[in-house]
């Protein structure tokens, strides 16, 4: 079971703006905030992404009927297959679901399709945290 909660991990996801990452002080970035929808699966997508557009933390949300497929951090995978390995990470994913691996590179063709439209941090915050409840609920995970 993944569970690495410590009080600086804690610190640094509840302040919203900036990144935990593993063995690393605290790091401030500037996040943006996007919501886009999925249509050929029926999902919302949530991301924070970084500078580099990479996706820190994703939620996926089934439109029809609300459930939240995944709730994952980034940073979070990659502590598990640092600290774990496959298995680790096998682990995470069973729980919270699949992080994007990838950069974000959408065309202004692709924001029309995909409706990409910001969002607030407050907005994300409120997203993410109702989904990361509704993931650990299923799994009988205490919250981070």
């Amino acid at each position: 079971m993944i569970d690495p909660p410590d009080r600086h991990r804690e610190r640094c996801l509840k302040r919203g703006s900036g990144h935990w990452l593993p063995n690393r002080p605290y790091i401030a970035l500037v996040a943006t905030y996007i919501r886009w929808y999925m249509a050929e699966e029926d999902l919302w997508c949530y991301d924070e992404l970084d500078e580099s557009r990479w996706s820190q933390r994703h939620v996926e949300q089934r439109e029809r009927d609300d459930v939240v497929l995944a709730a994952a951090s980034l940073p979070e995978t990659l502590h598990a297959r640092d600290t774990g390995g496959f298995q680790a990470v096998g682990d995470y994913e069973r729980i919270y679901g699949v992080s994007p691996e990838a950069p974000f590179d959408f065309t202004p063709q692709d924001a029309a399709e995909y409706r990409i439209e910001t969002i607030t941090a407050e907005d994300f915050e409120r997203i993410w945290s109702a989904a990361r409840a509704e993931r650990e609920a299923g799994w009988g995970v205490r919250p981070l």
